[in-house]
């Protein structure tokens, strides 16, 4: 609910405030409405809030149940890991994957990178 507010709310704010200006609303009328509009949306999830109830205990996992899922999971994990050791075993004798890995951490580390240093640039701008 709140990506969906916080996605919609400057849409619909960005709209109205549009089509006031190219109907020729004066401008200290403009945000009179879209103040009303999204008072209206606050309202509305407000009272949708109320009207979530909580989970009925038949849609609960018994505790046999829950026990008998920890075991699968239990299972599958012994499982899955000693696949993981025979994959990095492998891996670690090839190398690839600290090559995968140091790719991987730079691609995510340069945009931020520049995105930090561009942020310090700016507020450097802005402070002196």
């Amino acid at each position: 609910a709140w990506s969906t507010a916080g996605i919609l709310g400057p849409v619909v704010v960005n709209y109205m405030h549009d089509t006031g200006i190219e109907a020729g609303v004066p401008f200290d009328q403009i945000y009179a409405p879209i103040f009303l509009t999204l008072a209206g949306l606050l309202v509305i999830g407000f009272i949708a809030n109320l009207l979530v109830k909580p989970v009925a205990d038949k849609y609960f996992m018994t505790d046999a149940e829950l026990a008998h899922e920890h075991k699968l999971a239990h299972d599958k994990s012994i499982a899955a890991n000693g696949n993981a050791a025979n994959i990095n075993a492998v891996s670690a004798k090839s190398g690839s994957t600290l090559v995968i890995t140091t790719l991987a951490w730079a691609l995510v580390l340069v945009p931020i990178s520049y995105g930090v240093w561009s942020t310090v640039q700016k507020t450097w701008v802005l402070f002196n």
